[in-house]
This record gives structure tokens, sequence and C-alpha cells, in this order.
């Protein structure tokens, strides 16, 4: 009996386990967390193309794919946001996706010569 009803735990565990997971919505969260910092006095948010373009162009903070994972990982450290590794790389992913478009994760292979 002990048994049947563990096997009942665990698996109503892992549903609700997978349904959290699949609810995560990368743009939703920053809309929600990101942009309580970073918006402007007023009603609009300045978390725009415009935005983004000036944090990775230039002299900006972010001009490379492993500098916006870090800015994300920071921002998420210091405000506690208590985000597990795979929504930070969700976040990371969206705003690469909508604003930021540096290339991801790429190695550079050198073909070699020898037969």
């Amino acid at each position: 009996m002990k048994v049947k009803i563990l096997k009942a735990l665990a698996i109503t565990l892992s549903f609700s386990l997978l349904n959290t997971a699949t609810a995560f919505n990368a743009q939703d969260i920053h809309n929600e967390t990101c942009l309580n910092c970073h918006k402007d006095s007023g009603a609009n948010y300045s978390h725009n193309r415009e935005f983004y373009e000036s944090r990775s162009l230039g002299g900006a903070k972010i001009k490379n794919f492993a500098d916006l994972k870090g800015q994300i990982n920071r921002c998420s450290n210091y405000y506690d946001s208590a985000w597990f590794p795979e929504e930070e790389k969700e976040i990371v992913k969206y705003l690469n996706d909508e604003y930021y478009q540096f290339i991801m994760n790429v190695k550079v292979v050198q073909a070699s010569n020898s037969y």
C-alpha cells in the first residue's frame, strides 16, 4: 500500500515539475522582472531596440554573447531572482534573439591538411 502511495506521489510531483518547467516564458519574465529596473520614470518602458543597441555598440559593456550571459547572471544574483540556470539561459536566449543577435557558442575548428 505504501509503495502505491509513494508511486502516486512521485508521478504527481513529476507532472507538477513538468508543468512548472514548461510554464516559464522568458518574454513574460523579462517584462515582469527586468523592466522593474530598466524603465523610464514614465509609463513607457525603455527596453526597446534602441536601448539594447546602445548597450551593445561602441563602448558599451555588452559586446558579445558571453557578456550578455554574464550581465543576466549578475542581475539575477544581485536581485536574488531565484531563477534556475535553465531559466537564465532562456532569458539570455530571448534577449539575444529579440535584440542583440550575437553569434552563440560557435566553435572554430581548424581543418587538418594531413590525410
